[in-house]
């Protein structure tokens, strides 16, 4: 987004001195604006995760959490798969209610 990459270089040479630009600037995080739906973004962290891509504690730094003792452990092929939880399946009350 080229507007916000002027607006970051205009905060970076109004706030941060020069001597500092290598290792100081700013930056908008734009990811809010693109998170999905809670189901979708749980199914791809799913996917993420149990594919060994990302780690726990990069997932919830994504979402804004804090990380957690042990989240830097990627899963392995010994490692528990997770689940998503399956789509609500009507019981058989539900079931005959619906044949009425």
């Amino acid at each position: 987004m080229p507007y916000l990459e002027n607006i970051e270089q205009a905060v970076d040479r109004s706030l941060i001195p020069e001597s500092q630009w290598d290792t100081i600037y700013s930056d908008f995080d734009t990811d809010a604006l693109m998170k999905a739906d809670v189901r979708s973004r749980t199914g791809y962290f799913t996917t993420m995760y149990n594919i060994g891509a990302l780690n726990p504690n990069e997932i919830r730094t994504a979402e804004g959490f804090n990380k957690r003792e042990g989240g830097d452990e990627y899963k392995t092929a010994s490692s528990p798969s997770v689940q998503m939880p399956a789509e609500e399946k009507p019981t058989t009350q539900q079931e005959e209610k619906q044949d009425d």
